[in-house]
């Protein structure tokens, strides 16, 4: 008996499926929310060096208010900033005030009279709150010498997600799904919680690390999806692309009202609670279990899930539950299929190198707009929140396009559309025009997301095509893990993220041109039909 025999039986999409499929709901929006919070966790503020010579001098004797106090310490104590600088004043250095009694300063005295030596910001930092009323940049001071540490812990997170991606789906496999996504949901509340009690910049990185190997479950996801009929998976599959939206925006909405970043984690902690709820809800995959042999335990859950989905099992049902042998683990041969032989004919080679390299820049651009979005001249959370809003026509449009012009030539056009828009973005000064050019890049770029596993899928023959998902997904991962990266080294040229964003993107959909066309095509089952497709 074939498992999808067993589902027509059980239910296809019934009451315990709908039950299952909100929870991995639930779970993709809080991903969504926890994955870009960091834009709030770590934003930047204008920042210059504290003056402890002037701390004591009351500006209400010139008539001037608390910010006007402040400029006019500012143009005395501190040095002006370069041109390359968007700041009047320069965020790491002061003038050594020695010899300069508080009661001999007035506003507009010429410090360049009395010195100009420079010292670094031997007595910390004052921080502008207009923005962010705390974030770990303040809390850690993670400014000067030390700025590129909250990118860092963004890359850090990305590397918690692949190592998830890598071994979850083992772990899964190993001691079943149920157990592996409880452990997921049950931990994750809790990790994410501890984001807010950090002490230190050290155990910041190590909890956004967990962070990322717990909430990033798609492995799991994906193969818990399994106990929905093939006819659903599609539709499932789209509407999780909306839930991660949702959470998205909904980071721009809380990080709007809550500006402290320790009560914004905690905030966000109590949202994959309500995950847990579904827990006495749900079961072991009875797919699993019969895979395993278990089964007694499989008899259990399978009447578990009729009975919930309001279905009758004839008594003789069970008598005929084995494993087909497509649901089987195929007995080891003498010789497998395996990665290597991705690599070993041609055109094979052609479009798995391809395919490596579109997915590495899907998941740099993609997070490198995503993470840049409040900086475009704008109100930085009205453009974050955008930046998620235009997903949402992004995936409608990609849930009929793809029948309506085929896989490789919207795989092409998006990511050439993106390329472009980064390109221009370097042309426009900041403000809304630079914002539109933006959001036109993250729209194309959240359409090549959309593609690029569908169309991957079916370029890989069938006995290769787990292995070539997973190891085009792994190359993804490492393309999330140098968006943050990348902004670090614009230090040195500030144009440079968006050069690399546009120059690789419009390489990418030019390289996709080498790919055949997948629509209405037979697939590939065999390494031999793989090496034939498309030629």
């Amino acid at each position: 008996m074939v498992f999808e025999d067993i589902l027509e039986k059980i239910g296809v999409f019934g009451r315990y499926q709908q039950r299952l499929y909100l929870a991995i709901c639930l779970r993709t929006f809080c991903s969504g929310m926890i994955t870009l919070m960091h834009v709030f966790l770590a934003g930047e503020m204008a920042h210059w060096c504290q003056i402890p010579e002037l701390e004591i001098v009351n500006c209400t004797k010139w008539s001037l208010d608390k910010n006007q106090c402040i400029e006019a310490k500012q143009s005395v104590a501190i040095p002006p900033a370069g041109s390359d600088s968007s700041y009047e004043y320069e965020n790491c250095k002061r003038y050594n005030l020695t010899g300069i009694e508080p009661s001999d300063w007035f506003p507009g005295l010429e410090t360049s009279n009395v010195t100009n030596d420079t010292l670094q910001c031997d007595a910390g930092w004052v921080y502008d709150t207009s923005q962010f009323k705390t974030s770990i940049v303040t809390d850690f001071d993670l400014v000067c010498d030390k700025k590129s540490l909250p990118d860092l812990a963004q890359s850090m997170y990305f590397v918690g997600i692949l190592f998830s991606s890598t071994f979850v789906g083992a772990f899964s496999d190993k001691f079943g799904r149920y157990k592996v996504f409880l452990f997921l949901i049950t931990t994750g509340a809790f990790i994410i919680c501890m984001t807010g009690l950090s002490n230190s910049y050290v155990m910041f990185i190590i909890v956004r690390a967990l962070t990322g190997v717990t909430f990033f479950s798609a492995g799991v996801v994906g193969i818990t999806l399994k106990i929905v009929s093939p006819a659903w998976r599609t539709f499932v599959g789209n509407i999780l692309n909306f839930f991660w939206c949702g959470g998205y925006m909904l980071a721009a909405g809380l990080g709007y009202f809550i500006r402290q970043w320790r009560i914004l984690s905690f905030v966000m902690s109590a949202f994959p609670v309500l995950v847990c709820l579904f827990i006495p809800l749900l079961s072991e995959s009875p797919r699993w279990l019969i895979s395993k042999g278990h089964m007694a335990e499989a008899h259990k859950v399978i009447l578990k899930i009729a009975e919930v989905n309001k279905k009758n099992l004839p008594d003789e049902f069970f008598n005929n539950l084995e494993l087909h042998d497509q649901d089987k683990p195929q007995a080891k041969s003498d010789k497998q299929p395996n990665v290597f032989d991705l690599f070993r004919y041609p055109y094979l080679r052609l479009k798995t190198i391809t395919l490596l390299f579109i997915w590495f820049i899907t998941t740099l651009v993609y997070y490198g707009l995503s993470l840049s979005a409040g900086d475009l001249g704008v109100d930085f959370y009205v453009s974050f929140f955008v930046s998620g809003a235009v997903e949402v026509p992004a995936y409608i449009y990609v849930m009929f396009a793809l029948d309506w012009f085929g896989r490789k030539l919207n795989l092409c056009g998006s990511l050439v559309l993106g390329g472009t828009a980064c390109l221009i973005i370097l042309l426009i000064k900041a403000g809304v025009w630079k914002t539109v050019v933006a959001m036109v890049g993250k729209f194309a770029i959240t359409i090549t997301f959309a593609i690029v596993y569908i169309f991957t899928t079916e370029q890989f023959p069938t006995v290769v095509r787990n292995v070539g998902l997973g190891m085009c997904s792994a190359l993804g991962r490492v393309g999330s893990i140098s968006a943050p990266l990348i902004f670090i080294v614009s230090d040195f040229w500030k144009p440079l993220p968006f050069v690399v964003f546009g120059a690789l993107s419009i390489a990418g959909g030019l390289a996709s041109l080498l790919l055949p066309e997948t629509k209405g095509k037979n697939l590939p089952e065999t390494i031999e039909e793989g090496e034939q497709f498309g030629k």
